[in-house]
């Protein structure tokens, strides 16, 4: 009888006596990789060593130029900003300065003694009261600080000084006086570039007597340029030790330099130096009346930043420098830290 029962038609499977085999370990990680690939791990993990340190030096040198670079604008900036505020204060003080000096030349010329003078020598009778004019003269040449006064008749020669001797650049003296007498305004423009110790800066005041008529006698008062100027230009608190300041002004195609620049740029006071010459570029620009802030080089060749100002009651110019090394400084140390 033949069985339906589908498992007694199937053969009986074969039992294997071999044991299952375990599946293989897997050692993994790093190590496991090298191992697998024939290398050193120790060897290898120096080298890696080696890289993220060399990555990291790198990384470091880059954040510090970075710091360095923003620093140097952070501290160029500042310094651009301190320059350009100290500059138009001194300018602010030159002004009041040589203000001062035309309002205590005119306050000189005021007195009565001095009108008394001016009206007799208008009228022909000069000389009576010489000695008490010059006195008074002489006590205001101390008072005030000024380098001579001398009084010049309406025809331009001179009736006495406090000073021997005639104004050391005559012509220029002649012209200044007639001027004024002529305008009754008081006049600056005598400049004595002829001494490499100082430059003198005078100005011509008429003495016109109430009522008088026509041309009168003009006092020509000078007083050391420097004298006056260097208590405002010697000290550039804020900006360093290397700031300076000078006074040039144009006279047709020449810079003529005023007041004595500092630290030894290579200018003189007195020079005239063409207004070509590129080495003197800053000094044109002032002397034009151009204000500006600008990179530069100074007649030596050594790097400057300059500050150029107008002093508008004169015509004149004003030149701020500093060493750009000496501005800078802050930002070299910077790159150490």
């Amino acid at each position: 009888m033949t069985s339906n029962d589908p498992a007694a038609r199937t053969p009986p499977q074969a039992v294997s006596s071999e044991p299952t085999a375990e599946p293989a370990v897997s050692s993994g990680g790093a190590v496991g990789f090298l191992l697998g690939h024939d290398l050193d791990p120790q060897r290898e993990i120096r080298r890696i060593t080696i890289a993220l340190a060399t990555l990291a030096a790198v990384a470091l040198v880059v954040i510090n130029l970075w710091i360095y670079r923003n620093n140097r604008i952070r501290v160029e900036r500042q310094g651009w900003r301190q320059l350009i505020a100290e500059t138009e204060e001194k300018r602010d003080q030159a002004e009041a300065v040589l203000n001062r000096f035309r309002e205590s030349a005119a306050y000189v010329v005021g007195q009565p003694v001095l009108q008394v003078w001016a009206r007799e020598t208008m009228n022909g009778a000069g000389g009576a009261n010489e000695a008490v004019v010059l006195g008074e003269l002489q006590r205001a040449q101390v008072a005030f600080g000024f380098r001579s006064i001398a009084l010049l008749r309406p025809d331009g020669s001179v009736a006495m000084t406090t000073r021997p001797g005639e104004p050391e650049d005559p012509a220029a003296a002649a012209r200044t006086a007639a001027q004024a007498s002529r305008s009754r305004t008081l006049v600056i423009g005598t400049i004595d570039p002829d001494h490499a110790d100082h430059q003198n800066l005078g100005v011509a005041v008429p003495i016109a007597p109430p009522g008088a008529e026509g041309e009168v006698p003009v006092a020509l008062v000078e007083v050391d340029l420097d004298e006056l100027l260097t208590p405002v230009l010697s000290s550039w608190p804020g900006v360093g030790a290397s700031a300076g300041g000078y006074v040039v002004r144009q006279e047709g195609g020449w810079i003529l330099v005023l007041s004595t620049p500092r630290h030894g740029i290579g200018l003189e006071p007195g020079e005239r130096i063409a207004a070509t010459d590129p080495r003197v570029r800053i000094a044109g620009m002032a002397a034009a009346g151009v204000e500006s802030a600008v990179d530069g080089r100074d007649r030596r060749g050594n790097a400057i930043m300059a500050v150029t100002r107008r002093l508008p009651a004169l015509g004149w110019g004003l030149v701020a420098h500093a060493d750009r090394d000496d501005m800078l400084r802050g930002s070299r140390a910077a790159r150490w830290r």
